[in-house]
């Protein structure tokens, strides 16, 4: 089909180390210079904290009301002079400001076909992303403090979306529509004939918008095209594996 013809990757971005936020949105210079007044500064600049008493919850008992849904008092334990205190802080302003980006890139998402937009399942939350940051340290063999710090930006999937397409025409369509709408820094294609399972488009865009008191600032996103069928049988196939269990 015209799905499977398709690359299975494109990238364009010199190297994976460059598939990061930091390439598109300066990242905080109080995580570089280990700047703790200006990372409370950074942190209320995009909502994550109101206050003093915030701040000392969440670097004393690991606590955010809405962040943190389980405190995590090992989170900043080992303290300023240590790089993952600062990963996290750096991780937590991503995605403060992702938050703030998110109602725009729905809107801008839901244009691009309103009818087949299907599921905007929030921010990728905080245990996850540090996980994965933790992972990308190793992965891309980041050097140093300042490459270190910034691993939280390598997290690209945190602002998301996925359309869900009746035919493999509306999923051209709509993959046409985002190349023409957005820079584009990488696309996945798992639709192939030697795949037997699931399969899907993913693409990561490049997302800029204006924030009040903020200014410009430009994420990479995650964008899923989904073949309403192959969730369905997705679908019957947990509903198997359950009854098999």
């Amino acid at each position: 089909s015209a799905l499977t013809n398709l690359p299975t990757k494109n990238t364009n971005v010199p190297n994976i180390k460059e598939l990061n936020n930091g390439r598109f949105t300066a990242p905080p210079q109080w995580a570089l210079d280990k700047d703790l007044a200006g990372a409370v500064r950074g942190l209320q600049d995009v909502g994550v904290i109101e206050s003093a008493d915030m701040f000392c919850d969440l670097i004393q008992q690991g606590r955010h009301h809405r962040l943190l849904k389980t405190p995590n008092p090992t989170l900043f334990k080992e303290g300023p002079d240590s790089l993952r205190f600062w990963q996290a802080l750096v991780l937590l302003w991503s995605i403060g400001l992702q938050e703030k980006m998110e109602n725009p890139f729905n809107k801008k998402m839901k244009a691009v076909a309103g009818e087949a937009f299907s599921k905007a399942p929030g921010i990728k939350a905080l245990p996850r992303s540090a996980e994965k940051a933790i992972e990308y340290v190793v992965e891309k063999d980041m050097k140093g403090h300042n490459e270190q710090v910034c691993a939280g930006l390598h997290v690209i999937d945190g602002l998301r979306c996925s359309f869900m397409v009746d035919t493999v025409a509306e999923n051209i369509a709509v993959g046409r529509r985002l190349e023409e709408q957005f820079p584009v820094a990488r696309t996945k294609n798992s639709h192939q004939l030697d795949n037997r399972s699931y399969a899907d488009r993913k693409y990561n865009l490049v997302f800029r918008t204006t924030i009040e008191n903020i200014g410009e600032v430009a994420f990479l996103c995650e964008v899923q095209i989904l073949m309403r069928r192959y969730i369905e049988i997705k679908k019957i196939g947990h509903l198997l594996y359950e009854f098999q269990r």
